[in-house]
């Protein structure tokens, strides 16, 4: 293991628990409907959560672990796992795009058109939007299995990664990220800009420690902004299609993981940084609370009793 897995690890391990629990502890929130978290944008958040994780569990087992020396030659003999990871990391891949999306509307109706906000961010909507990124995702995800793949090693880089073995795939890979997703962010970009604009600056900064909506509006910004991170993977496969250079494709594929951190831990901690609501509930804040007040009614009745023994 280099240095840089070892670093790696040592924040991803962490942070990957981290997520987890508070992924688990919103959706808790989240089915007990409190109202601390009653605006629908949590169940973003809380579904993107799902996806990240996924997402990042997926990539431990088949792409980091092949790069193991222990496990090579595993998975150069099962290249049918090569057709799972596509599977099921495209749709993850797919749905950051579409959250992306989401996040950016929400926020932009908030902000011009808050009383069309009730109407098209109710809950049961929500889930209807969630239920359609995962129709369009999944399709893309079992049509990218269908493609021949497998694990190649690269004496450039020393250990597998993977990879497509057809030419088949690039009209495929043209056609949902020019047709897709590069719309997709060009959109949110466009929702953002124009979201910032009805803002004035000053009225920006002061509301920033005190309204919920200007906070989701900063985190939905960030997470546009680590999409384009994730956007320039697929902008490094194309460069590897039309110049025919394997090179930009390698490339992509090995930075993918860093990339991904970046993307889904760091609007994890920026989520945190951001918004208090998120913070005190993973920091069990009022489980805090309510042991300080149970142990200050304890001390203060230990000390009546004790009054009250002195006196007689």
């Amino acid at each position: 293991m280099n240095l840089l897995a070892i670093v790696q690890l040592s924040y991803e391990l962490p942070s990957y628990i981290l997520y987890i629990i508070f992924t688990i502890q919103l959706g808790y929130k989240l089915i007990r409907k409190e109202k601390t978290f009653s605006n629908s944008f949590y169940i973003l958040i809380f579904y993107k959560g799902l996806t990240d994780i996924i997402l990042h569990t997926l990539l431990f087992l088949l792409v980091k672990m092949p790069r193991m020396l222990v496990f090579r030659d595993f998975f150069q003999m099962n290249s049918y796992l090569c057709s799972i990871f596509y599977l099921i990391s495209t749709p993850c891949y797919t749905i950051t795009f579409e959250i992306m999306l989401i996040m950016s509307i929400n926020r932009y109706i908030a902000v011009g058109q808050p009383i069309m906000y009730e109407r098209l961010f109710q809950n049961y909507l929500i889930y209807i939007y969630i239920f359609i990124t995962l129709v369009i995702g999944g399709l893309i995800g079992v049509i990218s299995s269908k493609f021949d793949c497998s694990y190649v090693y690269s004496d450039f880089l020393e250990r597998l990664y993977v990879s497509y073995t057809t030419d088949d795939i690039t009209s495929f890979v043209l056609a949902y990220t020019f047709g897709f997703y590069i719309p997709l962010v060009v959109i949110s970009f466009i929702l953002n800009v124009i979201t910032i604009k009805k803002l004035k600056v000053k009225n920006f900064i002061s509301c920033m420690s005190v309204s919920p909506d200007m906070r989701l509006l900063v985190y939905t910004f960030f997470s546009f902004v680590m999409a384009i991170f994730f956007l320039s993977v697929y902008i490094l496969r194309v460069i590897s299609i039309f110049t025919h250079d394997n090179f930009y494709n390698i490339i992509g594929s090995t930075s993918l993981p860093y990339i991904i951190d970046v993307e889904t831990y760091g609007s994890f901690y920026f989520s945190l940084f951001t918004n208090p609501q998120l913070l005190n509930m993973f920091c069990f804040r009022k489980m805090v609370e309510v042991t300080q007040r149970n142990f200050a009614k304890l001390t203060k009745t230990i000390y009546l009793d004790g009054t009250k023994k002195l006196s007689t």
